[in-house]
């Protein structure tokens, strides 16, 4: 389980580009207006597993800290990236301009949300897998 939020950070962004591929090619963001929260959702959690898991290799007692410091280390970053995200989307005119701050508003809560989420997701990881070597003695 050392590596679960790795190898679930990997899994997701290989499902978001299959469905940003797909649905771009089959105009799904325009056919299904909600089919952009679903993949705002995806990317956060899949930068908050990202995120965890690489801290978890470089700082191995990050899920055992305060709440903020796990904020500070894992959802900022997240909400930096989601931040440049949404001005890629804004200066290469790839965004709703009739509702563009509500827009903006629901995919930052989306992606950071994800994070969240994949931080909550992770943390019962570690918790499952410190149970599991509780009774295990090693040489």
């Amino acid at each position: 389980m050392k590596y679960a939020t790795g190898i679930l950070s990997i899994a997701l962004a290989l499902l978001l580009l299959i469905l940003h591929t797909l649905a771009s090619d089959y105009s799904w963001y325009w056919v299904y207006p909600w089919f952009d929260m679903v993949m705002h959702l995806l990317g956060g959690l899949s930068l908050g597993f990202l995120f965890v898991f690489m801290y978890s290799a470089f700082k191995p007692d990050l899920l055992n800290k305060t709440t903020s410091d796990k904020v500070w280390y894992i959802v900022i970053p997240v909400c930096a990236i989601v931040i440049a995200w949404e001005i890629f989307e804004y200066a290469y005119d790839v965004h709703n301009a009739t509702q563009y701050v509500i827009d903006t508003g629901i995919d930052l809560l989306l992606g950071v949300g994800g994070s969240i989420l994949g931080l909550m997701i992770s943390q019962s990881f570690i918790r499952v897998n410190d149970q599991d070597d509780a009774g295990k003695t090693t040489l």
